[in-house]
C-alpha cells in the first residue's frame, strides 16, 4: 500500500532533520508549483514540508515565494482557518528557516519571519490565555462534547474558524500549542507524549508538528526556546503574549498581518472577523472556500477555555459545499445544506473586533485610525 503524500512528506522531513539519507526523486512529485497553487482541492500543506526536506536554496526560496504571493492570493490560501493542518505549515517554516540559516540565505529567512509573524499575529488574535476546559462540536444540530485538553496541555488555546477541518481537532490544541511555545507562555507544558507518527498508525495523539519543532530546535517543547527560531524577535514576543493575556495589542496585530489579504484575495476576498470581548474570543468565515473536507465557518473559545465549534454540512471528504456565517442582531448562523445552526456573540465589554477581508481593519469602539507601518518596515530576526 503506497503511503499517503502528507506521512511520507512528514517522514521525509525528519529524516533530513536526522542527517539521514531523503528520497529526493518521490518528494519532487509532492512539491508543489505556483503556477497551479490554487487550481483544484487538493492538499496545500504536504507540499511546505516537502519543500523544508528538500532543503535546497530553490526549495527553500520556493516556500519564500510561496510566503509572498499569498500576500495577494490570501493568507494560508485554500487552507486559511483549518486547525488541522495549520500545524503541519508553521512546523514546516520552522524547520526551513533553521535551513535558511545553516545556509546563509539571509533575504530567504527574512521572508520566512515575515510570513511566521503575520502567523502567529493572527493566532494570538484567536487566542484566549488558557487550555480547553471542555469542547462542543455541533454537527448539524448533534452535539458531541469532549473534556478538553487541561488533563495533559497547560497553555493558550485559539479560536480559529476556516476550512478543511475535522471533529478530533477540537481537541487537538496545537495551533495553541506551537503559539504557546513561539510566545515563550508561562508554564507551557504538554503531558502527552510527543511523537513522530499520524493515528492510527501509532497509539499517540497527533503530536508530529510538535515533534518536527521538537528536533529542529534541538530541544523538548517547553519555556525557554529563542525567539528567532520561531521568527520573532524578543520584543515583539512580548507584545504577542501580552495580547494574548489581555487582549490589549489588537492595532498593533492588525498591522503584522498586512499585507496578506483572505482568499481568494482582492474586492473577491472572503471576509473573515474576529471578536474578543471580556467573556472570550470568536471568530467566524463568511464563507468556506475549500471542497476537500468541511469546514467550520464559526468557533468560540470563553474566557475560561469552553471551546465550541458548529459545522453545519454533512461529514465528507471531498466534494463540500460551502459553509456561510453571518452576524445578525446577537446571533451568530452557520448554514449550509439545509442546516442552520446557531450561536449567540459573547457579551461583555469588547476589547476587539477585526474584519479581515483584502486587508484587516478594526472595527466598532476599539477602532483607531487605520494601522501604520512599522518604522523599520523589516520585521527581520536572526535565526
Amino acid at each position: 500500500m503506497a503511503t499517503e503524500p502528507r506521512a511520507f512528506c512528514k517522514e521525509q522531513l525528519f529524516r533530513r532533520l536526522r542527517g539521514q539519507a531523503i528520497n529526493v526523486n518521490s518528494l519532487n512529485r509532492y512539491k508543489g508549483n505556483l503556477d497551479t497553487w490554487n487550481e483544484g482541492p487538493g492538499s496545500q500543506n504536504w507540499p511546505r514540508v516537502a519543500r523544508a526536506a528538500l532543503y535546497s536554496p530553490e526549495d527553500l526560496q520556493w516556500l519564500a515565494d510561496l510566503a509572498s504571493q499569498e500576500q495577494s492570493w490570501g493568507s494560508w490560501s485554500r487552507e486559511f482557518g483549518s486547525e488541522l493542518y495549520t500545524p503541519d505549515g508553521l512546523a514546516a517554516t520552522i524547520a526551513a528557516l533553521r535551513f535558511t540559516a545553516e545556509q546563509g540565505l539571509q533575504e530567504t529567512s527574512s521572508q520566512l519571519v515575515l510570513y511566521l509573524r503575520h502567523s502567529w499575529a493572527l493566532l494570538a488574535l484567536c487566542a484566549q490565555p488558557t487550555a480547553k476546559t471542555s469542547t462542543r462540536y455541533d454537527y448539524r444540530g448533534e452535539a458531541r462534547t469532549g473534556q478538553g485538553d487541561t488533563r495533559f496541555y497547560t497553555g493558550p488555546s485559539v479560536a480559529l474558524a476556516g476550512n478543511r477541518e475535522h471533529e478530533s481537532v477540537t481537541g487537538q490544541s496545537l495551533c495553541g500549542a506551537l503559539l504557546g511555545w513561539a510566545l515563550d507562555w508561562p508554564g507551557l507544558q504538554y503531558r502527552r507524549k510527543i511523537s513522530d507518527g499520524i493515528p492510527p498508525n501509532t497509539d499517540n495523539a497527533y503530536t508530529w508538528p510538535l515533534k518536527i519543532v521538537e528536533e529542529t530546535l534541538r530541544r523538548p517543547f517547553g519555556p525557554g526556546a529563542d525567539a528567532a527560531a520561531f521568527g520573532l524577535q524578543q520584543s515583539e514576543r512580548e507584545i504577542l503574549r501580552r495580547h494574548v493575556q489581555h487582549g490589549s495589542e489588537s492595532e498593533t496585530l492588525c498591522t503584522w498581518l498586512r499585507p496578506w489579504s483572505i482568499y481568494p484575495g482582492g474586492a473577491d476576498a472572503t471576509e473573515f472577523t474576529i471578536r474578543r470581548t471580556t467573556e472570550g474570543t470568536q471568530s467566524w468565515i463568511s464563507h468556506t472556500f475549500n471542497p476537500n473536507k468541511p469546514g467550520f465557518p464559526v468557533v468560540s473559545l470563553t474566557a475560561d477555555g469552553s471551546y465550541s465549534a458548529l459545522h453545519p454540512n454533512h461529514w465528507r471528504r471531498e466534494g463540500s459545499p460551502p459553509a456561510t456565517a453571518e452576524e445578525s442582531e446577537g446571533t451568530l448562523r452557520a448554514t449550509a445544506e439545509g442546516s442552520t445552526l446557531h450561536q449567540q456573540l459573547f457579551g461583555g465589554e469588547l476589547l476587539y473586533e477585526i474584519r479581515w477581508k483584502d486587508q484587516p481593519r478594526l472595527v466598532g469602539p476599539t477602532a483607531t485610525a487605520e494601522p501604520k507601518g512599522e518604522e523599520d518596515g523589516t520585521g527581520k530576526s536572526n535565526a
